[in-house]
Parts: C-alpha cells; structure tokens; sequence
C-alpha cells in the first residue's frame, strides 16, 4: 500500500534549516564577542597602567625640578665666585706691576735724561722727557727693551729746543710709547 504524508513536510523542514543556520551564526559570532570583550579589557588595563606611569612620572619631573632650580642656583654662585676669584688673582698679580715699571723706568734712565711726563692708557705706557742728545734717548730705548716688563718701545716724536743757558746747550724733546707687561714674561 501506498503511503502518502499529506503533512507539509517541506515547509517544516525548511524552518529547521533556517533555525539551525540561526544558531551556527549566533555560535560563530560568540567568540568574536568575545574577543572583542577581552581585547577591551586588556586595553583598557594597559591604558589606566600607562595613565598610572605617566602620573608618576609628571610627579617625579616636579619633584626634580626644585632640584634642578637648586642646581642652577649653585652654578650660578658658583660661576660668580670663580669670576670674583679670577678679578681677585689678577688684582694680585698686577698689584706689584706698576711698582716694578716706575722701578725699571728709574733703573734705565741714563744721565742726561729726564723724564717730565709719564701716562698709562690699559697697557700702553706713553713716556715724555728731555735729553741733551739722541745718542741718550736711544740708549734709553734700548734699556728698557731688554727689561723684561716693556715690549716695542717706539719713539713718536723728537724736537730740538733752541739753545738756551750760557752754554748754549739744545734739549731734545722726545715722546716714546710702548706696551708694558705686569708679569716680566
């Protein structure tokens, strides 16, 4: 015999079908759900540790910044004192130069010479005077060249007075510059 279904077979099998593609979807979407929860959480763990880092450290930076403006404050006293101890030695270096020049300017002056005028501009010393000839301001040149605390002794000018007393002698008038040095090389 002949058995026919008169049940709508079909139609109940095609919504067990869609039911079961349902399922497998809403399964596979499951794990990217997730996925997607745990990726958050370890981002957002990673995030509050690095906020937590970057307090720290901008609390560090504050804290090492009074020490920095410390150490400024002791370089700059610092460098004030190394330039008042450099004015200091040189003030005492040179304390004893004008000394030893006034003393090198006496200890070389021929007979004959005198000295009338005698300026300092930095280390240039202008030298004004009279002598009864050149032979004697040249010598006197010459000495100071050889002391140790003139250097280029030139002569700027020289001019004969007239003849004056009852000998008749003419003075030479003569101006010498040089660079004079503190330290005797």
């Amino acid at each position: 015999m002949i058995k026919i279904n008169l049940l709508p077979y079909r139609a109940e099998r095609k919504k067990q079908q869609i039911t079961d593609h349902i399922i497998v979807v809403c399964l596979s979407f499951i794990p990217i759900i997730i996925g997607i929860i745990i990726s958050f959480s370890i981002i957002s763990l990673k995030i509050s540790s690095t906020t937590g880092e970057i307090t720290k450290t901008v609390e560090d930076i504050k804290r090492q910044q009074t020490t920095v403006e410390k150490i400024k404050s002791f370089k700059d006293t610092k460098d004030a004192l190394l330039k008042k101890l450099d004015i200091i030695k040189t003030l005492q270096k040179n304390k004893s130069g004008p000394v030893h020049i006034m003393d090198q300017l006496s200890v070389n002056l021929p007979g004959k010479l005198w000295l009338t005028t005698l300026k300092q501009s930095g280390m240039e010393l202008k030298i004004e005077g009279t002598a009864l000839d050149n032979q004697t301001i040249s010598k006197y040149m010459t000495n100071l060249e050889k002391s140790l605390y003139f250097k280029s002794v030139d002569l700027e000018k020289i001019n004969t007075e007239e003849k004056q007393g009852s000998r008749g002698l003419g003075f030479k008038n003569f101006a010498l510059k040089c660079i004079i040095t503190y330290i005797g090389k």
